[in-house]
């Protein structure tokens, strides 16, 4: 319990004093104005604790945003569109053109053709030389740094393909397994 001086009678009391002993000056008003005035001098220092905190919630928020726009569109839209084969590969041999694969031209040129992705999760592969012609649905499977990976379910022939687009949007690649041991890629470009 400290001592303060009353501010009446200037003689010594209790600070925990209601009432000066000596005049009756009351001295709780003054120790209330006081804790008031102390009150009223912390309130500017929290304002920007409050604001930097509101601050971050919406940097965090606005990122998270970003991120979510980010995975269910830029990425579905950057497969969106048309597509023309132009090299081919052989159980992941270099990549060639179709034109220098004579010894399986013949299967090869059924997968020469168009491939065009839905906005609507459709997509139709159409051949330039037979009546081959895949259609079905895709959905996004798997990303990374590099590519995007999209599966396409088709319709027909109950077959399941993989379809890896690079992160450029310039090509991607179909993956056809044509037999338990033999993959054919399909290089596509824009």
């Amino acid at each position: 319990m400290a001592l303060i001086n009353c501010l009446e009678c200037g003689k010594e009391i209790s600070d925990s004093a209601m009432n000066c002993p000596n005049c009756g000056y009351p001295m709780q008003v003054e120790s209330a104005s006081t804790n008031k005035l102390k009150e009223d001098n912390k309130i500017p220092n929290k304002i920007p604790v409050v604001l930097m905190l509101c601050m971050a919630a919406v940097i965090i928020m606005m990122i998270l945003i970003q991120l979510g726009i980010r995975s269910k569109s830029t990425i579905s839209n950057g497969i969106i569109g048309n597509w023309k084969s132009s090299m081919i590969s052989l159980d992941g041999s270099e990549f060639s053109t179709f034109d220098e694969l004579n010894a399986y031209s013949n299967i090869f040129s059924k997968l020469k053709g168009t491939l065009k992705i839905k906005k609507d999760g459709k997509f139709e592969l159409k051949s330039e030389s037979s009546k081959l012609k895949l259609e079905g649905s895709w959905e996004l499977f798997e990303e990374n740094d590099y590519t995007t990976v999209y599966n396409l379910y088709d319709n027909s022939s109950q077959s399941e393909y993989r379809l890896i687009l690079n992160n450029m949007g310039n090509s991607c690649d179909l993956v056809l397994d044509i037999s338990r041991t033999e993959q054919v890629t399909i290089r596509y470009t824009r």
